[in-house]
């Protein structure tokens, strides 16, 4: 019996996984925003040159380097974009973190469900390893194929209403 349960909360953990990947994948779909005015907007900003390749040398300091021509071109293009399109990449941006919480730490649950798992039924370690990388290449396979589907579906319906 301490088997079934096993096996009920490694496929109940990689469901969450599956779950919090899909709702975010419908959430960010449906999110308000005007790509294209915001992409115009970022476009207009000049991009930061490259580090030289020297600094790697140092990786810790070429790493911090980055970091900084980073964020300072990040925040050249959030002052170049009006106040709705700042307001609507936040809210894009916020939304698709937590999602992004949500999905690790169910991900990390399922690791520790799946090594469980396979420890109580004495299978070689190599097993949830397989587990661990085929589980969440599934889980979102899932939420590409039904998105695609979804538009699908509604460009069929947009053709027929359309006449076309």
């Amino acid at each position: 019996m301490d088997g079934a349960f096993a096996v009920c909360g490694c496929i109940g953990s990689w469901l969450l996984v599956a779950g919090a990947v899909y709702q975010a994948a419908l959430e960010l779909a449906d999110e308000e925003i005007d790509r294209q005015q915001i992409a115009q907007a970022s476009s207009a900003v000049s991009r930061p040159k490259r580090i030289s390749a020297w600094w790697w040398l140092l990786p810790p300091v070429a790493y911090a380097l980055n970091v900084r021509r980073a964020t300072r071109h990040r925040q050249r293009v959030m002052s170049a974009l009006d106040a709705e399109q700042l307001q609507q990449t936040l809210s894009f941006f916020n939304k698709s973190g937590g999602w992004l919480i949500v999905a690790t730490g169910a991900f990390l649950l399922a690791g520790v469900s799946t090594w469980q798992m396979v420890h109580d039924f004495a299978w070689p370690t190599a097993t949830a390893w397989i587990i661990i990388v085929l589980a969440p290449v599934t889980c979102i396979g899932y939420t590409v194929r039904q998105m695609l589907r979804t538009n699908r579906l509604l460009a069929r319906t947009h053709r027929a209403d359309t006449g076309r």
